[in-house]
């Protein structure tokens, strides 16, 4: 791996890797991995995912950002980070694969675990504006 790894044990945020995706009929899904920090339970496989690179310093300011969301939605919605920098988890590929040149990128995922591209500025408040679009949208499918 190159470069440290923003989130560990005890995070809101889990760590993925090329292995928690799949591609399905030209569409990414993610697979959340089942060890989920403090035993938590989601309804769905709904979140976010942070693709980031250990040397971007934009990447880096949107970090502690990124955990502090991630606790406010705790058990409510998944939160994972991609290390575009672990070629030990194939995630340089995953994101080569993803045609991304730039970091950092946002995604939302859906309850059935299809990722999309977050169409957000890189701005705290206008990210969180267009993250809590989808999860009032994902709210009302679950009758919230």
């Amino acid at each position: 791996m190159v470069g440290e790894s923003y989130y560990g044990e005890g995070d809101a945020v889990v760590e993925l890797t090329a292995r928690d995706f799949r591609k399905k009929r030209g569409e990414w899904y993610i697979q959340w991995p089942k060890n989920r920090p403090n035993g938590m339970v989601f309804p769905d496989g709904a979140g976010f995912v942070f693709v980031y690179a250990t040397w971007c310093e934009s990447c880096h300011s949107l970090r502690k950002w990124f955990e502090t969301v991630g606790r406010q939605w705790e058990n409510q919605f998944h939160m994972g980070a991609v290390n575009a920098m672990d070629l030990d988890g194939g995630n340089d590929a995953l994101v080569a694969e993803w045609g991304l040149d730039g970091f950092p990128v946002f995604y939302a995922v859906e309850p059935s675990g299809k990722i999309k591209h977050l169409d957000a500025q890189l701005n705290e408040a206008y990210l969180y504006e267009s993250m809590l679009e989808e999860v009032e949208r994902v709210r009302s499918t679950r009758g919230e």
